[in-house]
């Protein structure tokens, strides 16, 4: 699996924001992504979620284990769910 070109990873019609329908599409085939792409998402997430009334500030360092079985399709609903501009709590339920 390749890892995507600027054209492929961001939308068409959505300037500046990733192209979703393609991207759960590349994580369900277990893709990966560049270094710049997975920085420009989590940057994003990140902006959007400092607005987030209902988040917990908690002190470095937080550590924890995803579980490898996460399917790629609930990375993609959060990645889908973030652009989208829902709340966090109504993404991490879906």
């Amino acid at each position: 699996m390749n890892i995507p070109t600027d054209e492929q990873f961001f939308s068409k019609t959505e300037k500046g924001k990733p192209d979703i329908a393609y991207l759960k599409n590349h994580f369900y085939r277990e893709g990966r992504l560049s270094e710049d792409h997975a920085l420009y998402i989590i940057e994003k997430a990140t902006e959007i979620l400092h607005t987030e009334p209902n988040l917990l500030h908690v002190d470095a360092p937080v550590t924890g284990v995803l579980p490898h079985s996460l399917p790629p399709m609930i990375v993609a609903c959060i990645v889908h769910d973030i652009f989208r501009r829902r709340r966090a709590d109504q993404c991490l339920l879906l």
